[in-house]
């Protein structure tokens, strides 16, 4: 019941959520987590296209090549550009899929497998890989 009552009042514990301070607070977080870095090619497309009146940007417009050697790599919802270390080359991708086949036929673990294909579609949409290694792992 207390619990309930400090709900009601606009805040949990201690943190009060309607005060300008605190909503203040919280936007100055999301503005240095948010920051765009200028060096980063894609970054500067996107930065651009916000100027410009938040035109839609594809990763196809910037040429990426990934430097990430990993092949085994989480897939992620991308938030943000992606940097050339966190995106695996053409020929990284190719040794991962047979990586991925590999465990497959050993473990048959079916999320692992889905989850690692999405990652390897992922970096393959990144750099606008669309050749026949492409059509092989969609």
């Amino acid at each position: 019941k207390q619990w309930y009552q400090r709900r009601v009042r606009g805040c949990i514990g201690n943190i009060t959520f309607d005060t300008d301070e605190k909503k203040e607070g919280r936007a100055s977080r999301f503005k240095k987590e948010n920051a765009i870095s200028v060096s980063d090619t894609i970054s500067t497309m996107m930065q651009s296209a916000n100027k410009t009146g938040g035109e839609e940007c594809h990763f196809s417009d910037v040429h990426l090549v990934g430097t990430m050697t990993s092949l085994e790599k989480p897939y992620l919802r991308l938030t943000c550009a992606p940097s050339a270390d966190q995106v695996r080359p053409e020929g990284v991708l190719v040794k991962s899929l047979s990586h991925v086949i590999n465990k497959w036929k050993k473990d048959q673990n079916y999320a692992f497998v889905c989850e690692q294909l999405k990652s390897i579609r992922q970096d393959l949409i990144i750099q606008d890989i669309k050749n026949a290694f492409a059509v092989k792992v969609y």
